[in-house]
């Protein structure tokens, strides 16, 4: 009891780490992450925050997206097959590049390995992670 007469438990908790570190997870997402078609054609860009679970045994599941500020950017450039990319697209062109994004952030979350498990209290536990991704056309 503290002396507000409250009863205290003590929690040590440890938040899931991907193999290697931060600066790891962050090389391993560059690597892996493959901008869409779709979204480069219509000049998409932005943040996307992926939210997952690591669960006991370290391995992440349920990703969603928990958050998506996406752009369009006027950019001189070429897209698949040096289809220069339009300075003009519909509202339904650019909702489909935004849901590719969207779409390739959960692929990659989901791709992710196993991470080193969060702990409460010294037992492995289920945890919940909130990631970043930032695309952004160059």
């Amino acid at each position: 009891m503290n002396p507000s007469g409250n009863t205290v438990i003590d929690k040590e908790m440890t938040q899931p780490v991907f193999p290697g570190g931060e600066k790891a997870m962050w090389r391993w997402l560059a690597e892996n992450m493959k901008y869409p078609i779709a979204a480069q054609e219509v000049g998409v860009q932005g943040n996307i925050t992926v939210q997952f679970f690591v669960d006991e045994n370290g391995k992440p599941t349920n990703p969603t997206i928990h958050e998506s500020k996406l752009e369009r950017v006027i950019v001189g450039g070429y897209g698949e097959k040096n289809k220069p990319i339009t300075k003009k697209a519909t509202a339904e062109e650019l909702a489909k590049g935004k849901k590719a994004l969207e779409k390739e952030a959960i692929r990659v979350a989901s791709a992710m390995p196993n991470f080193i498990p969060g702990t409460l209290n010294g037992k492995a536990t289920k945890m919940q992670v909130l990631i970043p991704i930032m695309f952004k056309l160059r």
